[in-house]
């Protein structure tokens, strides 16, 4: 018994950590997405502690990376924002669902305005991707106070903006942004705002419909859902009312606005794939590594039987048996003590060629450290050997 071959169980779990470093690729790709985006990206704990963020323009950070990694929301931002902040991020993961919050920050000497929409990573963990939402925000306060100032802001940003009357339906003005995201002219609408309908996705048609027969009385609506443009393609928007009341307080008119989510809805497919697919790769690893262990363990005690039986049978021959490995004795019976005269710790800490007389011991050493190498030397051969009386 001169040591042992890596067995299979050795290269199964060699094969095991390989397949786990192809996890990376999936890091890959989401950091692909993370890098082309525009908006903030946070990592967090479900207790508010930032752990990592991306930030292609650190100018709208509140704080420098130094001041909030490693902290939470609570010790880094007023406590105004970040009470319903963390609220938000429990919300979230105890309802493993998407949670939108919005919240303003004095940067810069001027307050900007934020949308978080907070997703769930598992169950200790969130992504939080932050979109500066300030020109929007100046447009909805001042839809409600100047029907001219939104129209001159409303044609400078990105999402819809439009007004109707709750009770006809009527459309009164829908900025230009809606044949950006609509793809669509704004004319039909004018002509007709139930022709908005028709571009809602089949799917989503009937939720969409009930949503804005409930808002008729209150004037607030806030959904998300799909559109199917002209060209065919399919866009994520979420569309959102508010009540514009008289001077006697009579609902009278609703405004409203329309965001392309599109690019937020992919990202949160990616991640939730990307945690399906890395769930299912730790479970298949847990039942692997569990199989590999019940293996080791009956390696292990095969092992500890086959050695018993060994020692068993080895104490109860009178012949020298030994047992060693790089030029070390591993085991040597008793009856090597009984006949050389040296304990069993004497053994134990000589080179295996020593026990030999002085004239054979490089006849010892060679053959027994070539069959170390793979070698093939004669295996059955007389030797004298060394005592400890001499």
């Amino acid at each position: 018994m001169e040591g042992h071959p890596e067995s299979e169980i050795t290269k199964r779990v060699r094969e095991l950590e390989d397949a786990l470093k192809a996890s990376g690729e999936m890091e890959d790709r989401l950091q692909a997405i993370v890098s082309a985006s525009s908006d903030l990206f946070f990592v967090m704990s479900r207790d508010g502690v930032y752990l990592d963020y991306h930030a292609r323009d650190e100018s709208i950070l509140f704080t420098p990376p130094s001041r909030f990694l490693g902290k939470s929301v609570l010790e880094t931002l007023p406590e105004e924002v970040a009470v319903p902040y963390q609220n938000a991020i429990s919300q979230s993961v105890q309802e493993n669902r998407t949670v939108t919050l919005e919240y303003p920050l004095p940067i810069c000497g001027d307050t900007k305005h934020f949308e978080a929409r907070i997703h769930p990573l598992n169950s200790e963990r969130v992504c939080v991707i932050i979109r500066d939402i300030t020109s929007r925000v100046k447009a909805e306060h001042s839809l409600r106070s100047s029907d001219l100032r939104f129209r001159q802001i409303a044609n400078t940003v990105d999402e819809v903006f439009w007004i109707g009357e709750p009770f006809t339906a009527r459309a009164i003005y829908i900025s230009p942004a809606w044949e950006r995201i609509y793809g669509a002219p704004a004319a039909e609408i004018y002509a007709d705002s139930s022709n908005w309908l028709k571009y809602i996705h089949p799917e989503d048609r009937d939720k969409v419909q009930a949503e804005f027969v409930r808002a008729i009385n209150t004037g607030l609506m806030d959904i998300e859902h799909r559109i199917i443009r002209p060209d065919k393609t399919m866009r994520w928007v979420r569309t959102r009312s508010f009540p514009i009341h008289d001077q006697d307080g009579t609902l009278f008119r609703m405004s409203g606005i329309a965001q392309d989510i599109t690019a937020f809805k992919a990202a949160e497919e990616e991640l939730r794939l990307s945690k399906l697919q890395l769930e299912e790769r730790v479970r298949a690893r847990t039942k692997d590594l569990a199989l590999i262990n019940r293996e080791l363990k009956s390696e292990i005690e095969n092992r500890k039987r086959s050695e018993e039986r060994f020692r068993t049978v080895t104490d109860t021959v009178p012949a020298i048996v030994a047992v060693h490995r790089g030029g070390k004795y591993l085991y040597v019976n008793q009856a090597t003590c009984s006949i050389t005269g040296f304990s069993m710790e004497e053994l134990l800490a000589m080179n295996f060629w020593e026990l030999a007389s002085p004239e054979h011991q490089a006849i010892l050493k060679n053959r027994g450290l070539g069959r170390l190498r793979g070698e093939d030397p004669p295996s059955r051969y007389e030797i004298q050997i060394f005592t400890k009386s001499g």
